[in-house]
């Protein structure tokens, strides 16, 4: 779905995807927000597979 691996708000509502469906994203861990404003990053195939990602929700809930 997402070829990029930087992609910018602006870019995804063009593209049809709604806040909610941003949002919903940023929390399955499709999109990760970076320090800089509306500029997501998209992980790669192998990034997703990987365990530290895998167990990077448990990670951030737990601080």
């Amino acid at each position: 779905m997402l070829l990029k691996q930087i992609v910018t708000r602006k870019n995804l509502i063009k593209d049809g995807l709604t806040s909610e469906k941003i949002r919903s994203m940023t929390i399955s861990l499709a999109l990760f927000p970076t320090p800089f404003e509306q500029i997501y990053y998209v992980p790669t195939p192998e990034e997703r597979k990987s365990s530290s990602l895998d167990n990077s929700r448990i990670i951030l809930t737990h601080y």
